[in-house]
């Protein structure tokens, strides 16, 4: 604030370093709301060394429509999650790479009612595996049918 920035900057000249070289000030504070954002609102995580197996577990909260993106060694992750009447999501995994799709976040009693088009095999609640492709899954919220 001394130096009149409004915020962290890239790199700031008026500090002496002890040997003299320019570094950056902001990355570490930079780097975590993306890291936040990707593992924990997107849901993508490593399960494995080097991407093997991943973990998708969206965790929108209120938000009607997200996407994104996460690079792995073997390409990137493409998610995106959109809610109408029911939760509507689409992945793109690499070769080379297992997800593991955990949906509870996303509803009360979340089931998997559609898998590209097709009534899924009896998966356990609200998680399946899934593997490399691009993938439509459909989820519901079965506690808003149960009377």
């Amino acid at each position: 604030l001394s130096a009149d920035e409004v915020c962290i900057v890239e790199v700031l000249v008026s500090w002496k370093l002890v040997d003299d070289e320019q570094r950056s000030h902001c990355h570490a504070y930079g780097a975590h709301p993306a890291f936040w954002l990707s593992s924990h609102i997107m849901g993508l995580r490593p399960l494995a060394p080097g991407w093997t197996r991943a973990l998708w577990k969206p965790d929108p909260g209120q938000m009607k429509y997200l996407e994104g993106a996460v690079p792995t060694p073997w390409g990137a992750i493409t998610v995106s999650c959109r809610f109408t009447h029911e939760w509507l999501l689409e992945v793109e995994v690499p070769e080379s790479i297992t997800l593991e799709l955990d949906v509870n976040a996303l509803a009360q009693e979340a089931r998997i009612v559609s898998f590209d088009g097709s009534k899924p095999k009896d998966f356990p609640a609200g998680k399946m595996e899934v593997s490399s492709g691009r993938h439509s899954i459909a989820i519901a919220d079965a506690a808003q049918y149960t009377t």
